[in-house]
């Protein structure tokens, strides 16, 4: 594979994954409304996802060094599947908790391989510009999943977000 198709591969693995987080992330919400969250319980369940990837990054990153990046993405989006998958089967605020700390070992797993990843394949001279569309093509999903994510539950129902994500 050239540099570049590295590069448009990385981007899109990116783009899905914050893209496929986001779309669920108004349901997560309203889900766990109904099954009795309060809003600051609602907040902590929110926030348990990064707090979780926040804390494998540096683990990862180093993990990522000795025994490959590719298996560590393929890990991170099978981790992010599972959890979606069970979202559908949460039946208590706190599973959500547990299900947010699964999804966020998984983008644990995403980021640090997937930076490596990109610098590995990029010249020094190009890498700022190439970090700068990596992080606008990440936002871009950040931005686009949450609307999204709205449109299609009120379509189509709250579970339709969470197999969305899975897929």
């Amino acid at each position: 594979m050239t540099n570049y198709s590295v590069r448009v591969a990385l981007y899109s693995l990116a783009f899905l994954a914050t893209l496929g987080y986001g779309i669920m992330v108004p349901s997560l919400s309203v889900h766990a409304h109904e099954l009795g969250a309060s809003h600051s319980l609602i907040g902590f369940i929110v926030s348990a996802y990064a707090a979780v990837q926040m804390l494998t990054q540096i683990p990862i990153g180093r993990l990522s060094d000795r025994v490959g990046r590719v298996q560590l993405v393929v890990g991170g989006f099978v981790l992010m599947a599972i959890a979606a998958t069970l979202y559908n089967f949460a039946d208590a605020p706190g599973q959500f908790i547990v299900l947010q700390g699964i999804a966020g070992i998984g983008a644990g797993c995403l980021w640090p391989p997937l930076l490596a990843m990109l610098t590995e394949n990029t010249d020094p001279a190009e890498r700022g510009r190439v970090m700068g569309t990596f992080n606008t093509v990440f936002f871009l999903g950040v931005g686009f999943g949450p609307l999204m994510g709205g449109l299609i539950s009120q379509a189509f129902g709250k579970s339709a977000v969470f197999n969305i994500w899975g897929a």
